[in-house]
């Protein structure tokens, strides 16, 4: 139960999920395994990347929350919620703020963003779609579950950098971004041993962005510390709690 048609959905509430950089929607894909009942888990796919393969690649935010609000708007009338993960965590900002001129940003209900540290951290981070062929593999190799097999195949290395270049791209277009304070809860989560996260101070500073700030929660992990099962569950858990 992936892609349902919104309209004979019985689940009470949607949470959209938007992946980090180089992934695609299918890194969500089993999270409806665990959730709460009440909890529907839609993931969203940036053009260029997974089912939208056949689509141009955009570093443009802009671009990618319009298509995005799109997305959302087919899923009228029902609450939701939003988790971003690493770019993903930048990139809902722009989109809420495509929602802030629909009807349905009523039905907003929480905010979360994973992996991703506060603006006055992000400011300092070294522009990645800078890096070379080489350093680019280098820092695909520091995520501990990145698949060996792309790495050994010369063609599917070159396909995935493209992408990845581009995400990083994307990342870069909004290292300097100064969200608007959201009226709507939000909370954070990070893998303890995500190596671009040298404390939880970093994703804690996220309280200045909300005025219903619902806490830092610091998972066992790595970047992608959810790839875990019972760490995914914590997650879960926590998220559960908070949108239901």
């Amino acid at each position: 139960m992936l892609f349902l048609n919104p309209i004979i959905m019985s689940c009470s509430i949607n949470l959209f999920c938007l992946p980090p950089a180089g992934s695609s929607a299918s890194i969500y894909y089993n999270w409806n395994k665990y959730t709460d009942s009440k909890i529907n888990i839609v993931p969203l796919e940036y053009p260029g990347h997974g089912r939208k393969i056949r689509e141009p690649l955009t570093d443009q935010p802009q671009e990618i929350a319009q298509r995005f609000y799109e997305e959302i708007k087919a899923y009228s009338n029902q609450p939701f919620g939003i988790f971003g993960h690493s770019v993903g965590g930048s990139v809902l900002w722009h989109l809420e703020e495509k929602l802030k001129a629909d009807t349905c940003y009523d039905d907003l209900k929480l905010l979360a963003i994973s992996g991703r540290p506060a603006p006055k951290h992000l400011q300092h981070m070294a522009q990645k779609s800078q890096l070379t062929d080489q350093q680019l593999i280098q820092e695909v190799r520091s995520y501990n579950n990145f698949p060996e097999e792309i790495l050994n195949n010369s063609d599917a290395l070159n396909f995935f950098l493209n992408i990845l270049k581009n995400d990083f791209k994307l990342s870069d277009n909004m290292l300097h971004d100064r969200p608007t304070q959201t009226h709507k809860p939000l909370l954070t989560l990070h893998g303890i041993d995500d190596p671009f996260i040298q404390n939880s101070q970093m994703m804690a500073d996220w309280q200045a962005y909300s005025h219903q700030w619902l806490g830092h929660h610091a998972l066992p992990g790595d970047h992608f510390y959810f790839l875990n099962h019972d760490t995914l569950l914590e997650m879960l858990n926590i998220l559960s709690k908070h949108l239901t």
